[in-house]
């Protein structure tokens, strides 16, 4: 405690890096941070590109993910995998920053006609 300038009193945060980025290599802290979120409940999840290594199960074990936090969490995702838009309630498409789409995606099993989405891009 002799090496802490404020003894007892030493916030603990101002010893450990702003993220676990700075100690671990990026494999490691995905892993954890991965880790945490499968463990612990929040009532918020912000995942960006969550299935950024491709393995060959992660679309399903991310879908069981969704599923057992469906009604219990809220969870955002940003992606351009078309197996994980599949999975989504609600998807936001944008165009050049703009909101091209938000909605339900049309329900491939429902008796009526689906129509594809078509987004154009602006020039």
């Amino acid at each position: 405690m002799a090496s802490l300038e404020n003894g007892l009193d030493s916030n603990l945060a101002d010893l450990w890096p702003a993220s676990m980025y700075d100690l671990l290599s990026r494999f490691e802290a995905r892993m954890l941070i991965t880790a945490k979120a499968l463990a612990t409940h929040y009532p918020l999840y912000l995942l960006d590109n969550p299935l950024q290594d491709s393995a060959p199960n992660s679309v399903e074990l991310f879908s069981d993910f969704l599923n057992e936090k469906r009604g219990r969490s809220t969870i955002l995702f940003s992606t351009q995998d078309a197996e994980l838009i599949k999975l989504a309630d609600k998807v936001l498409v944008l165009n050049q920053g703009a909101v091209a789409y938000f909605g339900a995606l049309d329900n491939q099993d429902s008796q009526q006609e689906s129509q594809p989405m078509e987004i154009v891009a602006n020039e």
